[in-house]
């Protein structure tokens, strides 16, 4: 279960918190072939262990010759990515 929503396979989305449904829109991600993720803030509504979660998939993707374009003010925890930090 890579965004931790085992249990939740029958729940309605508008039933989900913030969080969760977040956590979906990340397993939207998963199922494509998208090499390129844009993110606006995904770390906003996730707890610790979703953050853990999303950097996980993160350095995944890349590793598999995926590129990813975050706005965040998250500090990130992934040190092998190349990051630009703008301001």
């Amino acid at each position: 279960d890579k965004v931790g929503l085992r249990g939740f396979e029958e729940s309605q989305c508008f039933t989900l918190s913030a969080g969760q449904q977040q956590r979906v829109s990340l397993a939207k991600l998963l199922i494509s072939d998208t090499k390129l993720w844009v993110l606006d803030e995904p770390f906003t509504t996730l707890d610790a262990d979703g953050v853990k979660q999303l950097e996980n998939l993160l350095r995944d993707h890349a590793d598999k010759g995926g590129a990813v374009l975050i706005t965040t003010h998250h500090n990130l925890s992934v040190t092998d990515l190349q990051v630009l930090e703008l301001g």
